[in-house]
């Protein structure tokens, strides 16, 4: 399983919130650049970039996100108010891995499947959950449709991958609902990564048990309530 390291880019800062709220911060450190520095200098296999403020729709990172990009040494996924086909190929040519795609996704399937058609295999499609609902507009709204039936609808894409994230649980250090993913693994046949309070390095083993592909740890790994030792004996280099 790949563990990636997140990065949340929120005024210009690396942060982390608690449920997805931005008056609820738990940390906040102010230089992006030395912060991927530092994890992929720690191991991390793979980062998870996302702009808050592009996905609140209050400005961006860009040139920020631009940087660490061209500075990156392992594959980068990039996420945050991406919401146009332009936005897509700017990442794409800016180095990133993989694009992450959830509001007008879940709003206009025809728009992400014409996406996933020029673009096979490198978009993500972002399931973010709360209360048994997915949630779009930076976790802002609650679209009332489920997680299963988002990912039953795009089965039949080029999906890179989709990312499911409890945002009820998201930095609250609380543990993983293994059995939600569980339930959404048996709803796509597309690699599935967890996000939301992964906590622990038995999170970690019971959702790779559990056969999730891919994880973020952000929260969980800012504390140090999993240790950047612990990663490198398991999934870090």
């Amino acid at each position: 399983m790949i563990v990636h390291a997140a990065i949340d880019l929120l005024d210009g800062h690396v942060v982390q919130l608690v449920q997805g709220d931005p008056a609820r911060e738990r940390l906040r450190l102010p230089d992006p650049a030395q912060v991927a520095a530092d994890w992929m200098a720690a191991g991390a296999p793979a980062l998870h970039v996302i702009d808050l403020d592009a996905a609140l729709g209050r400005g961006g990172n860009g040139a920020i996100l631009e940087a660490l990009l061209g500075a990156a040494q392992v594959p980068v996924q990039v996420g945050g108010g991406i919401r146009s086909r332009g936005d897509v190929e700017r990442w794409k040519r800016a180095g990133a891995a993989r694009v992450v795609v959830g509001t007008r996704a879940v709003r206009d399937p025809a728009w992400l499947a014409a996406l996933v058609e020029s673009h096979p295999d490198f978009v993500v499609l972002a399931a973010d959950v709360r209360a048994g609902s997915v949630v779009v507009d930076g976790w802002q709204c609650d679209t009332r449709s489920t997680p299963a039936g988002l990912l039953r609808a795009c089965d039949e894409l080029a999906l890179a991958a989709v990312l499911v994230t409890d945002v009820g649980r998201e930095g609250t250090l609380s543990g993983v609902d293994t059995a939600l993913f569980k339930t959404l693994l048996a709803e796509t046949r597309h690699p599935l990564i967890a996000a939301g309070s992964i906590t622990t390095m038995d999170d970690l083993a019971r959702l790779q048990e559990a056969g999730v592909a891919e994880a973020v740890v952000g929260t969980s790994l800012y504390t140090g309530a999993i240790s950047v030792e612990q990663l490198r004996g398991a999934y870090w280099q």
